[in-house]
């Protein structure tokens, strides 16, 4: 419920105009993943197979499988079995 797959962002341009050209990357959720309540996934990001990500994370980077997750930017909380 409310979760954010973000695909795309802008380079940081001159100072004339700060939004400069629009860069698109995927998000890969791999299999068996939860996602809690109000996530962020940012652009070019994977969640490896098996990972929990708590409520009201924002995913900044790739998170390696079985992990517990957490926090802005989220981070490894523990690993799971």
């Amino acid at each position: 419920m409310g979760v954010s797959f973000i695909t795309a962002t802008h380079e940081i341009a001159d100072s004339s105009c700060r939004g400069g050209r629009v860069v698109s990357a995927p998000v890969t959720i791999e299999d068996g993943c939860w996602i809690g309540a109000n996530v962020t996934i940012l652009p070019g990001v994977t969640v490896g197979a098996g990972s929990v990500i708590a409520a009201g994370a924002v995913v900044v980077s790739t998170l390696a499988p079985n992990g517990l997750y957490g926090g802005v930017p989220a981070r490894l909380i523990r690993e799971l079995p």
